[in-house]
């Protein structure tokens, strides 16, 4: 049994389990909502309207977090492109290839 609450503003999520040690179920739940936050901040960039800034909003939160994946860096440079802030859009994007990126989208948006 647990108690979960989502903070909307940084999207951290609170696991407090009442029984017991349930490591790998809150890290499955931590992966869960990273991978949601990318859906929502890859939707942002990807409308026929983009809104770079809204996904900045989702994206920047998980930059700041202690080894964020190569994902968070590419949509990063992406909105950051996105606005035309080429330098810093770069540095994202090659910091997701140091990261491990495997999107030829990284690469290309490099060159």
């Amino acid at each position: 049994q647990a108690i979960l609450s989502f903070d909307a503003v940084d999207g951290t999520l609170f696991a407090n389990r009442l029984y017991g040690d349930h490591t790998e179920t809150q890290e499955l739940i931590k992966q869960t909502v990273l991978k949601l936050q990318l859906a929502r901040a890859q939707a942002l960039l990807n409308q026929s309207k983009p809104k770079p800034d809204e996904a900045m909003k989702v994206l920047q939160p998980l930059v700041n977090r202690k080894n964020a994946p190569w994902p968070v860096y590419h949509f990063s440079g992406i909105a950051f492109l996105q606005k035309k802030e080429y330098a810093t859009a770069l540095s994202f994007l090659l910091e997701s290839v140091r990261q491990g990126a495997d999107e030829p989208e990284t690469h290309h948006s490099i060159s």
